[in-house]
């Protein structure tokens, strides 16, 4: 669908709904030769396989990594019998994900729907999950018509670039 901002959106992938969180600018830029080189939002660290996804002290699933860089996590949530608590929210932003993506893109944005489809989102992020394997809290948790996830960190793991040289 396109929004008057003149940006497509779309759930699939997750990846429209997120991008349009930060369709402003990069969430991130670290390049001082301008190049890009630097930004770890193009060169993703080399940690991939599977993440532990932890709520509440219980693995509740995990993530098989598709992209990882300092800051985000993209693959395919793979939910475990310990997500029964929590299942119904994951469900509601997965059934919300799947309306959107059913617009037809030549229709104008149906803001309402995306502000339910990211309410879902702050519900399961607002649940306190995190990675067993990564120290850093979770910004957001986004979830797509096909248990597809792009999760944005809070800060950089202690292995990114970006870490290096600090104290």
């Amino acid at each position: 669908m396109e929004c008057e901002n003149g940006m497509a959106e779309s759930v699939r992938g997750v990846a429209g709904v997120v991008t349009a969180i930060v369709s402003d600018g990069p969430a991130i830029v670290h390049s001082p030769s301008g190049t890009g080189a630097d930004d770890p939002m193009e060169n993703p660290s080399p940690v991939l396989g599977e993440l532990t996804v932890v709520i509440g002290g219980r693995a509740v699933g995990t993530v098989r990594v598709a992209e990882q860089t300092p800051r985000k996590v993209t693959g395919q949530f793979v939910p475990s019998s310990a997500l029964g608590p929590y299942r119904t929210t994951f469900e509601a932003a997965v059934d919300l994900a799947s309306q959107f993506d059913a617009t037809p893109t030549d229709e104008p944005c149906d803001y309402a729907l995306f502000d339910r489809v990211m309410d879902a989102y702050a519900r399961i992020t607002d649940l306190g999950p995190t990675f067993a394997e990564i120290p850093s809290p979770i910004d957001e948790f986004a979830i797509g018509a096909d248990w597809s996830v792009e999760v944005y960190l809070n800060a950089a793991p202690p292995y990114s670039p970006l870490n290096w040289g600090s104290d």
